[in-house]
């Protein structure tokens, strides 16, 4: 959850519209700004945790179809 929140406020910072789903641990964004973000937000570290890598977010979040 700690990661998630990481995420939308950054997400939130950037102006990126997202919905959020299974529980917090879902979150949706526009499949046209998904591989982007992903390796953007990678690149500032975020989330950084230290508890995750790349394997979070194909196993713990959905990008796209939003």
């Amino acid at each position: 959850m700690q990661e998630a929140g990481q995420l939308t406020e950054e997400l939130d910072s950037r102006g990126v519209k997202y919905d959020l789903s299974n529980g917090g641990t879902t979150i949706l964004v526009p499949e046209s700004q998904a591989d982007q973000l992903l390796v953007n937000l990678a690149a500032q570290g975020i989330p950084n945790s230290g508890q995750i890598d790349y394997s979070f977010f194909s196993e713990n979040v959905s990008w796209g179809d939003d």
